[in-house]
């Protein structure tokens, strides 16, 4: 009987463990990104983070802008800090919800954030619990706040919209599909140096309203890449020269050396 009696009790305290609820989150209590720009702060040793967070109730219909609605598909913020971290916490002093990182499409770095250097960025975004190995990872020339809050293509969240452009990256063969999980492989090798995906902002798009003015809209463009050595940008590939680098990025060789003829360096 004091056998039955102990398992009884185990049972009652194992049970309660297994059903517990702790630590649920509701979805509407969470700001969801779906994008990240990160660029140096206005004060010297701060980096200045900038996240596209979906607006649900705006977001769910074809247009973006269902009844009752803003009309809003995304809303943007961005923050300064000694560091990511410091940034994404300073986030919370502004954003009504908690921020979830999970469903992040794409990380974007400016051109001076990359060249001085990534390891902080690899760091942070491939221990964080909340993130994705396969989020995409660009650099552009152009400002990243304004690249993740241009809306692209058909589809109603940017973030979204870059993320069809890098699956389908192969079809025009213009620019790598960089993730973090490549880009880890890469940082952490010795043998192989590291190329990103460049996106840029183009007047490609036409307005339905003026569609005699060609280019009157702002589309970001995935086309050549950033070329780097020991975590450092060192200067762009053309986009012939990012069509020659895919060959080699499905491991055809071990070892990839960027030849300084290929790199187009900024003056």
């Amino acid at each position: 009987m004091k056998r039955i009696g102990y398992c009884i009790l185990l049972i009652v305290l194992i049970v309660p463990m297994l059903t517990s609820c702790m630590g649920l989150r509701q979805i509407n209590e969470l700001a969801m990104v779906a994008a990240v720009g990160l660029d140096l702060g206005d004060k010297p040793g701060t980096v200045r983070l900038s996240a596209q967070i979906i607006r649900p109730a705006d977001a769910r219909g074809q247009t973006g802008a269902p009844s009752g609605g803003t009309g809003e598909p995304i809303y943007s913020i961005s923050t300064e800090g000694t560091s990511i971290f410091d940034a994404i916490r300073n986030m919370g002093q502004i954003s009504s919800r908690r921020v979830y990182w999970a469903h992040n499409f794409l990380i974007v770095m400016s051109e001076q954030y990359a060249r001085k250097g990534i390891d902080d960025m690899v760091d942070f975004f491939t221990r964080n619990h909340e993130l994705r190995m396969n989020t995409w990872v660009a650099v552009s020339a152009d400002k990243p706040d304004e690249v993740i809050s241009t809306v692209t293509g058909l589809e109603v969240v940017p973030g979204e919209a870059v993320d069809r452009l890098f699956r389908d990256h192969r079809i025009p063969g213009r620019a790598p599909g960089t993730n973090m999980m490549s880009l880890e492989e890469s940082h952490l090798s010795s043998s192989t140096q590291s190329v990103i995906a460049r996106v840029s902002l183009q007047p490609r798009g036409v307005s339905n309203k003026k569609p005699g003015e060609h280019g009157s809209i702002q589309q970001v463009e995935l086309k050549g890449a950033a070329a780097f050595k020991d975590s450092k940008m060192v200067g762009w590939l053309t986009a012939d020269d990012a069509r020659g680098v895919l060959f080699f990025s499905k491991g055809c060789i071990k070892e990839l050396r960027l030849f300084p003829a290929l790199i187009q360096t900024r003056t």
